[in-house]
């Protein structure tokens, strides 16, 4: 049996993020929502709202250094651990002004967004945030998830005793004769654990070896000219609990490779972002 290296992750309370120091964050982004709006709907520039004006400057400068600080984000959570403030609290933070952001940024823009460097910087911070979105919901939810999967049961356990299920059914093959023991064999060998990448993502293990070696053993019980019955019902019960143990560490594997998915695209677009605002930000000094 394949067995793939595995990581475990650490839960969150999502009412904890959510509330972290009393909806300080949620009360601060509020409250700039409220003034941004209101300072957007009295300012009245000839031509109309638009990026070049000194609101628009402000608003551009301000959603700037905000997405700076939540690029930092990701590095500092990555030693949270060391500073004085904990992981709920800057959450809580990234996600609120992640949200506030996107307001900021859109009343800077005056909504004037084309097919063009502007709209394409904005267009990849709206992306940037619903992938982060997800992100919460998936760290949030996935790890309670493996943990109620598992059943208290550790990781490692599990994969010993698939192990210990796979000796269990050598042994009772071993006198029932060389072809099934070949077969038991062969599906010990080639069944892995993860699969292909769809197969990961999906939970979808159509052709697993054990799972031919049910029916194998089902066909095999429903012949009439069959000896010996208890020695397979005894194999049939051993490779139902192999794949209720396959089953709960595939489960656990799948969400694991869904935080790896959301990793791919969330940290691409970031950077991407990063650099259209650079090049945003270098355009409007430089070039007009």
């Amino acid at each position: 049996m394949k067995q793939p290296g595995q990581k475990v992750g650490v839960g969150l309370s999502r009412g904890a993020v959510m509330a972290a120091h009393d909806f300080l964050f949620l009360k601060i982004s509020c409250a700039v929502t409220i003034l941004v709006l209101g300072v957007y709907a009295w300012h009245n520039p000839a031509g109309g709202p638009k990026g070049d004006t000194w609101l628009g400057y402000t608003l551009g400068i301000g959603s700037a250094l905000v997405v700076c600080w939540l690029a930092y984000f990701g590095i500092r959570k990555r030693r949270y651990a060391a500073g004085s403030v904990d992981l709920r609290t800057w959450l809580a933070a990234h996600i609120y002004l992640g949200v506030l952001v996107i307001i900021v940024a859109t009343l800077h823009s005056g909504f004037r967004l084309g097919l063009n460097l502007h709209g394409l910087a904005w267009l990849l911070l709206v992306l940037t945030c619903i992938s982060g979105v997800f992100g919460l919901q998936a760290y949030i939810r996935y790890p309670r998830l493996m943990v109620a999967n598992r059943g208290g049961i550790a990781f490692d356990a599990l994969l010993g005793q698939i192990a210990d299920a796979d000796r269990e059914m050598q042994a009772t093959a071993m006198p029932m004769g060389d072809d099934l023991s070949r077969s038991v064999h062969a599906a010990i060998t080639g069944t892995t654990l993860s699969g292909t990448a769809w197969q990961r993502l999906s939970g979808r293990f159509a052709a697993c070896p054990t799972a031919k070696m049910r029916q194998t053993v089902e066909t095999m019980l429903r012949s009439p000219s069959v000896d010996e019955v208890p020695a397979l019902r005894q194999l049939l019960a051993q490779v139902i609990r192999k794949e209720a143990l396959l089953a709960r560490v595939r489960r656990e594997l799948q969400l694991l490779a869904w935080l790896q998915v959301w990793l791919f695209f969330h940290i691409p677009l970031s950077c991407a972002l990063l650099a259209a605002i650079t090049a945003h930000v270098t355009a409007v000094m430089f070039f007009l």
